[in-house]
């Protein structure tokens, strides 16, 4: 369901009907995954899951900040990287890397709560742009 979310597949699939949804669209094209590091056992897991932190706490800061489209990217980013990336490495599921497993779980819960309120965000912005425009 995550992915889902993520994706913005989830629900009745009434994404297309947002005001923000070709905005979103456009952002997700350019969170392409082909964008992010290919996960590689040549190198250590403590290396990626301090990549994982800096993209967790670009879209914290873009997130706080209200710069939604920095935020959407980042967030999309953030979840990709953990649920598609990060999992491929042999060394993940080690009792080692059990702190900053349950930590990068309990981040993609949280950021797909928050990327749900920026796209809140977004459609109220794209209201009020077409508001603009309809009243010249």
């Amino acid at each position: 369901m995550v992915e889902q979310k993520v994706n913005g597949t989830a629900g009745n699939n009434l994404d297309g009907l947002r005001p923000s949804s070709v905005r979103r669209q456009r952002l997700r094209h350019s969170a392409d995954p082909g964008t992010l590091p290919t996960v590689s056992n040549f190198f250590p897991l403590e290396r990626y899951f301090d990549a994982s932190e800096k993209l967790f706490k670009a879209f914290e800061s873009a997130y706080d900040d209200r710069r939604l489209d920095e935020a959407f990217v980042f967030g999309l980013r953030y979840c990709t990287f953990c649920m598609d990336g990060l999992v491929h490495h042999d060394y993940y599921g080690a009792k080692k890397f059990e702190a900053p497993r349950v930590r990068s779980k309990k981040r993609l819960a949280e950021i797909v709560t928050k990327l749900e309120h920026v796209a809140e965000w977004m459609d109220a912005e794209e209201i009020a742009k077409e508001e603009k425009r309809q009243a010249l």
